[in-house]
């Protein structure tokens, strides 16, 4: 039977991800917040370079990340910056009247240079840089009222009347998009590719190539598709919620996903091969649901916002499901009955329906235990324990604190059951109903039980004491209770308590032992010596899963011959709920 002792979060992290729709179930998110960079709350836009380091454009000036620690750099005019990227070993700016590049001297530190005492006959019109794109050689930068290309330390302005509201690489050619068309740039003019009937009254604000061809994004009118020289509409579902929200920026995630941050409502994921998409704003964990910016690197997904900064995992090898509105409380423990998932949390029980969460009434209160007894789903409360069929509570004990359920050995219908004031019997009739009452010579709380052998127990107390007790055959009374003092144990607060592989496994202080009965005594438990001071959080048929200890929150998986599989998790600590 898998384990529940040390924190049914963990277990949830590992089964929810099969059973819930991809809206629940979405990737870690980190957010830094203005007090963990300490700039400003809006982030423009963000390159990496070859080593993964953030740069980021920002209200106050670049800031960098090298995966610990943040700077921020200030122009010399202190201007907001509006647009960065990383191309050939340089991060380049786009600010107000301004853009030019940053390198790393001797020491590490970010130095600034200026570009724009290269162009001659030229003044500026109260223009920002937006967009800075590698072409041809040379680099263009982009502002609402021109391009410019910047090659072999000469700068070209291209004239045009146009209003220049974005700009993207597309078969090998540098397109724009402007308030009467799509140009290319050839040489240094702008030639009309397509007239914008289509786009006609509509903002464009950000293009991406994709398997499909140019996925152009408008304001306020979803996408469009430019292939073979044509305009169409896209008609993904997806496209209702991008009108909707207003979308701002896109970046594919691969061949079949596709990331659009909007201004109202977060990020949304979209599969175009399943149509399926997975949406991350306030209520599912992103700081904030106006997104400035998304930059795809290697596995991530960074996501500028206009108060702060995410990190997405995408493929990170724990995905979580989070309520944040509160109501769920903290999760204790759950079951996957009949196709449906149920949580017992400290405020009741819950289950998934149409891809949501739903509370099942009266069974307010805390839950300790939801476990498949006998091809019934039974619930270990506060109050009792209670039947869960059809959505609906039939309370079968009113024995308060239900913990944990064990098998009687040999027996067909009877379990005892850990309770806060000792064991209680379980018995089903014939007629299907359980038989219910308290196991005579036993006063104390058992949190968990095992069985050694048919007519031998152990318990352990919830927070002192751990006892190996004699049971009638009828499983009625304890006949004769052993406690495990501090002469035969180094620690007996807080003991877990196991079977595995037929023998009685027992952790305390942080070290394994095990029951010797020939000996009559506990021993260290040698296989399990490597796991010292890691929690056992699940096990079936010689397969284990541990959490680490306090300096390392990964998770290991071993079947104690093979190799172990560690996954790095730093996320899952502030998520898990300690079993002290």
């Amino acid at each position: 039977m898998p384990l529940k002792s040390y924190t049914s979060r963990f277990l949830a992290v590992l089964i929810v991800p099969f059973w819930l729709g991809a809206q629940h179930v979405l990737p870690p998110i980190q957010n830094y917040r203005i007090s963990d960079y300490n700039a400003a709350s809006k982030n423009w836009g963000l390159t990496v370079n070859a080593n993964g380091e953030l740069f980021v454009a920002n209200n106050m000036g670049l800031l960098h990340f090298n995966g610990e620690e943040w700077v921020l750099y200030k122009l010399p005019n202190e201007t907001v910056i509006r647009s960065v990227a990383y191309i050939k070993g340089k991060v380049y700016t786009g600010s107000y009247e301004e853009f030019g590049y940053w390198e790393k001297d001797a020491t590490g530190i970010l130095q600034y240079t200026s570009l724009t005492h290269l162009i001659k006959d030229h003044e500026f019109t109260s223009e920002e840089f937006w967009q800075i794109l590698p072409y041809d050689g040379g680099i263009v930068f982009r502002s609402f009222s021109g391009i410019y290309r910047y090659r072999d330390n000469r700068i070209a302005v291209i004239d045009s009347d146009i209003i220049a509201t974005h700009i993207s690489i597309f078969d090998g050619k540098l397109l724009v998009i402007g308030d009467n068309g799509v140009f290319q740039l050839m040489d240094d003019t702008l030639v009309l590719v397509k007239d914008l009937d289509i786009l006609s009254g509509k903002t464009v604000i950000d293009m991406v190539e994709t398997k499909d061809g140019l996925l152009i994004g408008t304001k306020l009118n979803g996408c469009y598709l430019f292939k073979n020289g044509s305009f169409v509409p896209w008609n993904e579902i997806i496209n209702l919620d991008l009108k909707s929200y207003q979308l701002n920026k896109i970046v594919t995630l691969g061949a079949e996903k596709i990331a659009f941050g909007t201004i109202k409502n977060g990020i949304y994921i979209y599969n175009t091969e399943t149509n399926d998409s997975s949406h991350l704003n306030r209520e599912t964990g992103l700081k904030n649901n106006t997104v400035l910016a998304l930059l795809r690197f290697k596995n991530q997904l960074w996501a500028g916002l206009d108060n702060g900064i995410a990190r997405i995992r995408l493929k990170a090898p724990i995905m979580y499901y989070t309520d944040y509105s509160g109501a769920l409380g903290t999760v204790y423990d759950l079951a996957l009955f009949k196709n449906v998932l149920y949580l017992g949390s400290n405020t009741g029980i819950y289950y998934f329906e149409d891809d949501r969460l739903r509370f099942i009434e009266g069974s307010q209160g805390h839950v300790w235990d939801l476990e498949v007894v006998d091809g019934e789903l039974l619930c270990g409360h506060n109050t009792g324990t209670f039947k869960i069929a059809n959505r609906s509570l039939k309370k079968i004990s009113t024995i308060t604190g239900g913990y944990q359920f064990a098998k009687v050995p040999e027996e067909q219908t009877t379990y005892l059951q850990g309770t806060y004031i000792g064991l209680a019997k379980y018995q089903k009739n014939p007629d299907g109903k359980w038989d219910v009452k308290r196991v005579a010579g036993i006063d104390f709380p058992v949190k968990q039980l095992c069985f050694e052998n048919p007519n031998t127990v152990w318990a352990a107390h919830p927070y002192k004491g751990l006892y190996r007790m004699s049971i009638d055959d009828n499983y009625d009374r304890i006949l004769e209770k052993q406690e495990f003092t501090a002469d035969a144990i180094p620690n007996n607060y807080n003991i877990k308590l196991y079977k595995i592989q037929n023998q009685i496994v027992i952790q305390s202080g942080g070290i394994w032992h095990k029951y010797d009965p020939i000996l009559g005594k506990i021993t260290v438990f040698e296989e399990f010596q490597p796991y010292n001071h890691m929690k056992l959080v699940n096990f079936d048929e010689g397969q284990f899963w541990f959490v680490g200890n306090e300096k390392s929150k990964e998770l290991l998986f071993t079947n104690l011959k093979k190799d172990s599989l560690a996954i790095a998790e730093p996320l899952l600590d502030e998520r898990m709920v300690p079993d002290t």
